[in-house]
């Protein structure tokens, strides 16, 4: 299966309302109700940080953290339909804090055979696997917590 996606770290300023309606006013927030609030009260509150003419977050105690935005199509013009958030939480461990899927894109949407959700986690694993002294990723969404090892 080919990545239609392109991913990036850099999402500019101009995006903003989009970026707030994908994480904050998505549509789908409320099927994840519990394990957002448990993300919130383990790290705190994600909010959008302006920075150097883009966007990145910044959540509760942790500060800056890393972002992987997923564009449907061409860095510039594509349709942002995907964020995660994650953190370094300890040397060995990266955290994924918060994901936002387009509802088109998310498990039940008309778009769901993209598998956008997985996309994204193998992303961060690569991500992970470069980074040294990383050997596990936990996600904090789902029955309970999951880590994988790297």
């Amino acid at each position: 299966m080919s990545d239609q996606f392109t991913y990036s770290s850099i999402l500019p300023l101009s995006r903003r309302d989009e970026l707030a309606e994908l994480m904050f006013f998505n549509v789908q927030q409320h099927k994840f109700r519990d394990d957002i609030m448990n993300a919130i009260e383990l790290y705190g509150e994600p909010q959008i940080v302006e920075s150097d003419r883009t966007l990145r977050f910044s959540v509760g105690e942790l500060g800056d953290v890393q972002t992987v935005f997923a564009l449907d199509g061409d860095p510039e013009s594509g349709r942002l339909v995907g964020v995660m958030l994650f953190a370094r939480t300890r040397p060995e461990k990266l955290v994924l804090l918060h994901i936002g899927i387009d509802p088109d894109f998310s498990g039940d949407g008309t778009a769901s055979r993209e598998l956008l959700v997985m996309r994204l986690i193998s992303q961060l694993r690569r991500i992970g696997r470069s980074i040294k002294g990383v050997s596990e990723l936990e996600i904090l969404y789902g029955a309970r917590r999951t880590v994988i090892r790297l």
